[in-house]
């Protein structure tokens, strides 16, 4: 410490001097700061669980899906706002602590970077074609959700968890500032250890909700899957299909909505929805060879009890490494735009074509020394460690790196790879977080302005970052499920094709069209 140092014996100057994280985490204005952050998160979480998982399914709650998604797609606006407000209060309310500004400043950048990839669509060429996919695609996915479990019933579960995850944060905190404020070599060691034991804590309540809605849209998808090879065996051609009485009754209405879904389960499952079980999946779920045990309807109960026991090491693993491997799946998109940008202008702007499959010399332009090596080790670990292989560990019960490699197989062979590339659903459901996050921590900076007392400016900003970080994870929680929902119907559209012909056909033939530009060679 530089007051030690410098033989300074006043134990207030020590404390001072030492460390404004110790200042901080031993005031009393971060405990009620903190707490009413998480507290006011909590609340924006349960209603944005209410607005987006208590939709109705079908076309009855269309109109409701597509406005919960509508909301999600605006918070980036949001995002953009409120970041040169936080730049304008800390340097306002805390002028010496300006290097504070770089946080909202590279949030900013994020998130005009993710403004201009949603406002430009390469497929349809259309300005905000990926706004329109990203909410007919949440539509669904919400819309298969509510068919695969009980709306109620998913409603609890996620307003449950957020309770959970509520205590944990409070929990978090405690320990965190427990550990900042333990002397010497101490602190040192138990201070990244509540970080890290925090982040993999809560990590794990959203990965819990991820297993589970996983294994809803994988169950749903997989039924649709054999319904619509029932119907191509019963018929003698593609005309007979067609004209198949079963199909006819399923084709949509001339004027219905371009993503509205048909329902197939109503002729093709016969068998009663049991109401006394709050939890229905509506086929038994795959063991990990494939087969099915027997033909009766699976409760969701054993998938939660499963995660909470067999499958907990996967959902361990996969919240300390998954988040990390989805960041690093985006350096790695980013760089190879990068490398293709800086490529073609060397060439003169020569039009070079969509990346393909597995071919390294396209994924790893050669255009610095070192990127094909570094490429490599780091696809290796984005394959093996990906939070889509959760789909494969709720569905099948395989282990988590087995399901990623799998998964990262099946998506690579598909030609599907460029779709989760171009997806703009985590970057959406990350500006509604950062965004949300932000908004609170500028109310809540202006108020711990005026009751600051002594507090230094370094202190007044971490009190804002600590409040941050835990607002981002009770938003973070409630949105987990829907990113989930979509990655799980990506995995279930390469590894089942059809299953989304016939009761979302435009969606089906978008992700088809891709697919098949990207096998192209």
């Amino acid at each position: 410490y530089v007051a030690k140092s410098n033989n300074i014996h006043d134990d207030d100057d020590i404390i001072v001097e030492s460390s404004s994280w110790e200042e901080a985490a031993r005031s009393s204005q971060a405990q009620h700061i903190t707490f009413w952050g998480s507290l006011i998160s909590c609340a924006v979480a349960i209603t944005l669980c209410r607005l987006t998982y208590k939709t109705l399914g079908g076309p009855a709650g269309e109109e409701s899906r597509k406005s919960a998604a509508s909301k999600i797609a605006i918070s980036n606006l949001l995002s953009l706002i409120v970041q040169p407000l936080l730049v304008t209060l800390i340097l306002n309310k805390a002028p010496s602590a300006w290097p504070f500004i770089f946080l909202p400043l590279i949030l900013l950048a994020r998130e005009l970077n993710v403004f201009r990839n949603k406002m430009h669509d390469s497929v349809t060429g259309l300005r905000d074609g990926k706004i329109t996919f990203f909410k007919a695609l949440a539509s669904m996915a919400l819309d298969i959700l509510s068919r695969s479990l009980k709306r109620s019933s998913i409603y609890r579960l996620i307003l449950g968890s957020l309770l959970v995850q509520f205590f944990l944060v409070i929990l978090w905190r405690s320990s965190l500032f427990a550990a900042i404020e333990s002397p010497g070599i101490i602190g040192a060691i138990l201070t990244p250890m509540s970080l890290i034991g925090g982040w993999w804590a809560t990590g794990v309540v959203a990965r819990i909700l991820a297993l589970i809605v996983s294994a809803g849209i994988n169950s749903w998808l997989s039924k649709q899957s054999v319904i619509v090879e029932q119907i191509a065996a019963n018929a003698e051609s593609a005309d007979d299909i067609d004209e198949h009485p079963s199909f006819e009754s399923f084709r949509a209405p001339r004027n219905s909505s371009a993503y509205r879904p048909i329902n197939l389960l109503d002729e093709f499952d016969e068998e009663e929805e049991d109401e006394d079980n709050d939890f229905i999946i509506p086929v038994q779920l795959r063991d990990t060879d494939g087969s099915r045990p027997n033909d009766s309807p699976n409760s969701l109960r054993p998938v939660l009890f499963s995660a909470m026991t067999t499958s907990f090491g996967s959902v361990a693993q996969c919240g300390f490494v998954g988040g990390i491997a989805q960041l690093l799946r985006s350096f790695i998109r980013r760089g190879e735009e990068f490398c293709q940008a800086t490529e073609r202008r060397r060439n003169g702007g020569e039009f070079r074509g969509m990346r393909i499959g597995d071919n390294d010399t396209q994924r790893s332009p050669n255009v610095f020394p070192f990127y094909s090596k570094l490429h490599s080790y780091a696809d290796a670990f984005v394959r093996s460690h990906s939070d889509l292989g959760l789909s494969h560990v709720a569905a099948h019960f395989k282990t988590y790196r087995r399901a990623s490699a799998d998964v990262s197989d099946i998506i690579y062979s598909s030609g599907l790879e460029p779709i989760i590339y171009d997806d703009i659903t985590s970057d959406l459901c990350g500006s509604c977080c950062i965004g949300v996050s932000a908004l609170i921590i500028a109310f809540l900076g202006v108020v711990l302005s005026s009751n600051r007392g002594s507090l230094s400016d370094s202190a007044y900003c971490n009190i804002l970052f600590f409040t941050f970080v835990m607002s981002y994870t009770m938003i973070f929680t409630v949105l987990e499920p829907l990113r989930a929902s979509i990655n799980a119907v990506y995995v279930c559209f390469a590894q089942y094709p059809q299953s989304l012909s016939i009761s979302f056909p435009l969606i089906f033939h978008r992700l088809t069209r891709i697919t098949e530009d990207a096998n192209i060679v």
